[in-house]
């Protein structure tokens, strides 16, 4: 053996070579050691088959999805696994619809396989097919291959439970349940309820699920009894199998509307607005409780005002109207609740308003008193004829159940007496005339508030006060004149918030001016310094003074009477 020794000559160990020449470079790796673990003989069997002289793959045939009169066909692979040669000899299912063909090669040779073709057709309706092929190794014990068929099937899923939630008692519930069949083959599917229970209804008994289709039936659950949790089961047969059966479970509550009060009445069914004046109006609040998981609407309906006579309504008044007839009754109606429609959301309330609206009477007459000083002034000319209102609200919700709440008022007129024309003679500029104004409340149920106008010249303390049932209130009226002249005005005093009005006529002269009041400054000046002295006069003196004016009317000079302010009486 020859060879060109480029680097030294060669022995057992590999010299370095030439890299740049050859580009060659070697590195020593420690070869593995050899056991019994890492190697694997051809002719040995895989992890646990080292007993089996024959290995068989795949273990077990099973066909899926078989239609009529169409053959399946798969391959077992049958491998000797020993080190001597093996007769196999193998035997046919028991079933026609099953069969095992093969090549017949004489022994088998060690670490050599053979193929078996398995094949299934069948032309009968089933469901799933059984049989098996034994493989018989000469010398050794049988192996067995099972072999399954399975048809084209079903397979219906629904859901097992059902949640009604919370039920109302005694009202039905209706819920969809769905069943799809995500299978081959068409279902047959049949839902069926205890016969001797009446509260579970089923809209479908029977039905039938084409492959891939999804189909719903309703069950209609009626709850019995109160605050309790029940529990129904729905039987389910599916191809002639008894299935699963689903379990419908609820909770029964008994759901209502109530009507709670704010002013701590709590739930009643009557409203009192009492005693109030033609033209006032009053409100009473309240909220109506939902105590259910379910909204609720209402509606509510408020009786005719013929029932002013104290008669409660009877009549339809849930008919039908047009929605301008509905707005002009409640704008013409003296009682009102709002709102008048709406949804109470679960477990919540909503605010509610009951309103009393009485229409201002055109019958109100004031009692004039001509004498002041008198003690008892007697009311003359008045409406004593009160109205008593009674009408009832109807709310109407779920089921028509409904809550009557009836609403009464009693409406009287304000009876007030009290001197209408003042007559305050002479007073000079800067300088005041003071008199005495009596005001009687002749109504026991109600006080009466009032207040006065502002106009100039004329001016009165306190401007706005309340008169007591059957009392009377005194005001002081000054006349404090800005300028000269003769001066005819009408203040006007508010009753019931401005309901009601009452002109008084004020009359005064001015034909001089006075020397302003001196008032104390300073820090030592005190409240009553800037309080200016009130001067009272005699109804007597300034009737005498107003009958001179009248008499030497011809006397006043022309420039005052064709001033702005002179407004003498004809």
């Amino acid at each position: 053996f020859f060879f060109q020794a480029e680097d030294g000559i060669r022995d057992v160990e590999r010299s370095r070579g030439l890299g740049d020449v050859y580009k060659r470079q070697y590195k020593r790796f420690p070869a593995p050691a050899l056991n019994n673990t890492n190697v694997h003989y051809l002719d040995q069997a895989p992890a646990g088959k080292e007993n089996e002289p024959i290995h068989v793959e795949p273990n077990e045939v099973i066909f899926q999805d078989i239609e009529i009169n169409k053959g399946e066909e798969m391959t077992v692979t049958v491998k000797n696994v020993t080190k001597k040669m093996k007769r196999i000899k193998i035997k046919q299912p028991t079933t026609n619809k099953f069969f095992c063909d093969y090549k017949s090669t004489g022994p088998l040779a060690p670490g050599l396989s053979m193929d078996l073709v398995i094949s299934f057709k069948t032309s009968e309706e089933g469901t799933s097919y059984a049989d098996e092929i034994w493989i018989c190794p000469e010398g050794e014990k049988p192996i067995r291959l099972p072999l399954i068929a399975f048809m084209k099937a079903w397979h219906v899923v629904y859901p097992p439970f059902v949640n009604f939630g919370f039920l109302q008692q005694n009202k039905p519930e209706k819920k969809v349940i769905y069943f799809s069949n995500e299978g081959d083959n068409k279902a047959a599917v049949t839902v069926s309820s205890p016969a001797t229970d009446s509260t579970v209804q089923v809209e479908m008994n029977s039905f039938e699920i084409n492959p891939k289709e999804k189909k719903g039936i309703t069950v209609t659950l009626t709850a019995q009894g109160s605050g309790e949790l029940i529990s129904k089961f729905l039987s389910i047969t599916v191809g002639g199998e008894q299935r699963e059966p689903i379990s419908l479970n609820a909770v029964i509550v008994r759901q209502v509307l109530s009507v709670v009060f704010e002013n701590g009445a709590g739930q009643t069914s009557e409203i009192d607005f009492r005693s109030l004046f033609f033209g006032e109006e009053r409100e009473c609040n309240a909220v109506l409780v939902n105590n259910g998981p379910k909204p609720l609407p209402f509606t509510i309906h408020i009786g005719k005002d013929n029932a002013r006579e104290g008669e409660n309504y009877s009549g339809d008044y849930d008919v039908i109207k047009a929605p301008r007839e509905v707005g002009l009754e409640l704008m013409e109606s003296e009682m009102s609740v709002e709102p008048i429609s709406d949804v109470v959301q679960a477990y919540s309330e909503l605010p509610i308003k009951f309103r009393c609206r009485t229409k201002r009477s055109p019958k109100f007459r004031i009692q004039e008193v001509t004498n002041r000083n008198d003690e008892e002034p007697k009311s003359v000319g008045q409406d004593k004829s009160a109205v008593d209102y009674h009408v009832v609200a109807h709310l109407t919700y779920e089921d028509n159940q409904e809550i009557p709440i009836v609403m009464k008022a009693h409406a009287i007129l304000p009876r007030v007496s009290l001197q209408t024309s003042i007559q305050f003679g002479e007073c000079a500029v800067n300088e005041r005339l003071d008199t005495t104004l009596r005001i009687d409340n002749d109504t026991e149920e109600l006080s009466v508030p009032f207040e006065f106008k502002k106009i100039a010249h004329f001016h009165t303390d306190p401007i706005k006060d309340k008169l007591p049932p059957i009392g009377h209130r005194f005001v002081d009226v000054a006349f404090k004149p800005k300028n000269l002249g003769v001066f005819s005005s009408t203040m006007t005093l508010e009753l019931v918030g401005g309901i009601y009005s009452v002109p008084i006529k004020l009359y005064g002269i001015s034909r001089k001016i006075g020397s302003k009041m001196k008032q104390k400054r300073g820090p030592e000046a005190t409240k009553q310094d800037f309080v200016e002295p009130k001067k009272f006069f005699q109804d007597e003196k300034a009737q005498k003074q107003l009958a001179r004016r009248k008499e030497g009317e011809s006397s006043i000079p022309r420039w005052l009477k064709e001033s702005t302010t002179w407004q003498a009486e004809e």
